[in-house]
């Protein structure tokens, strides 16, 4: 449920209140992760958490955060690909970081 809230106050533009709602998030799903690293479920929802974030991230003017936070999410969702369950938040997040890093080159 704070994952909705942050989302719905970042989707509003009230990007000061959603960040600490973002920054609890980010550690409930980091700390699962760290408990149980084999949890698929677990790794898919911190990558889906750490794509979300990266959209505060963006309007917020953190765009080299917004960039490595993708990174994590893609990492992530690399691991995961091979499980069709999780693969439309893996392309989504995998389609964004290719052309981010090809309008670059």
């Amino acid at each position: 449920a704070l994952n909705n809230v942050a989302a719905a106050l970042t989707n509003c533009g009230r990007t000061a209140e959603a960040e600490p709602y973002w920054l609890r998030v980010l550690e409930l799903r980091e700390a699962r992760v760290r408990a149980e690293p084999d949890d698929k479920g677990a790794r898919y929802e911190l990558g889906k958490c750490l794509a979300n974030y990266a959209n505060q991230l963006g309007r917020t003017g953190r765009a080299g955060a917004e960039f490595t936070t993708r990174e994590r999410a893609a990492a992530l969702f690399d691991d995961l690909r091979t499980d069709t369950r999780l693969r439309p938040a893996y392309a989504e997040v995998i389609d964004w970081h290719a052309r981010s890093h090809f309008a670059t080159v």
